[in-house]
């Protein structure tokens, strides 16, 4: 059995957490772990990390927050048979299948997204992703014809949704879906959620590889924020380009063509795929974070921004209230 929720672990993560000290001059790596209990695990294709701050509960938060992602990841694990993705994904066209509840609200928020981005972010892309493969020792783009007939099986529109019944069907046979755009949002969104209601004195930071969510007051700050830094495409790890302020219930998401890529022929191919050609997307910009109160939409936004471009991409992340970052 796989346990990958794509098919390998990022070579970056793309968020680095800086906890900032109010008075010391201090590392304020050393000073924020001093008082911090974290544990990290392999799950949905990366290494995630769940960190509190100073409270008695601290390892029952933590083992909280990896029982739902564990959770969650069994139902949209797409090397899964067992999962509800493989099942749609088997299923023949017309055929409704159940979802459970984590996967409806995942597809509900990614076919919105779809739709507002012209297809810019579309899940059923899996059939063009399938051929491309970002863990080769020697990586090589698909072959052309391979991806066109791929091409042939992609679009969101061949998906329907029954919000009252909680089912999806497909329109034609072939029609595949992969949430690993989107499920690491979810996934920070939900624990967010449940450690804020169970725990609302604690200060928890979740690190999904890219998708950084707080829950709490940071106490080593006044207004109680977190300030994280933004990868410099492209450099060593830990070597910024911004650094943000973001507040309990807010996250941050970058998506960026260093994560997963390869050259071939002087020419930089990257995992963020255009749904309307199959190929890495062309783009002026080599990342961008989305910062907003929904992990999961910012998920979805990360993608289809970078794909929209600069203009485009700004403005879909302004008719969600989000705030956008561009590298």
């Amino acid at each position: 059995m796989k346990n990958a929720f794509l098919k390998h672990i990022p070579k970056y993560s793309l968020i680095y957490i800086m906890i900032l000290m109010c008075l010391s001059g201090c590392s304020i790596h050393t000073s924020y772990k001093a008082n911090t209990v974290s544990e990290s695990e392999f799950i949905l294709d990366t290494v995630c990390t769940v960190s509190v701050t100073c409270t008695e509960f601290s390892h029952e938060i933590i083992s909280d927050a990896f029982r739902i992602a564990h959770d969650i990841q069994e139902h949209i694990n797409y090397y899964e048979s067992s999962s509800t993705v493989s099942i749609f994904n088997s299923a023949a066209a017309n055929c409704p299948v159940p979802l459970d509840d984590d996967t409806f609200n995942i597809i509900k928020c990614a076919l919105e997204v779809s739709e507002s981005s012209c297809g810019a972010f579309d899940i059923t892309i899996a059939p063009v992703t399938d051929h491309w493969d970002f863990k080769s020792d020697n990586p090589a783009p698909p072959d052309n014809n391979k991806i066109k007939e791929a091409l042939s099986l992609v679009g969101y529109k061949n998906l329907i949704l029954d919000k009252e019944n909680k089912t999806l069907a497909k329109k034609i046979d072939g029609v595949k879906i992969n949430l690993g755009g989107c499920g690491k949002g979810y996934v920070c969104e939900k624990i967010t959620e449940i450690i804020s209601d169970k725990y609302p004195d604690a200060f928890v930071i979740i690190d999904l590889g890219g998708n950084t969510g707080v829950c709490g007051k940071n106490p080593k700050n006044k207004d109680g924020h977190t300030t994280v830094g933004i990868q410099e495409p492209f450099e060593n790890n830990g070597i910024y380009t911004k650094t943000i302020d973001i507040f309990s219930g807010q996250c941050a998401v970058t998506s960026g063509t260093y994560q997963r890529c390869f050259y071939y022929n002087n020419i930089l191919y990257h995992h963020i795929i255009d749904p309307k050609n199959g190929y890495s997307s062309a783009t002026e910009s080599n990342s961008v974070t989305i910062i907003s109160d929904s992990s999961l939409l910012a998920d979805c936004l990360s993608t289809a921004c970078f794909v929209l471009g600069r203009e485009q991409g700004t403005a879909l992340a302004e008719k969600y209230g989000a705030k956008i970052i561009w590298t």
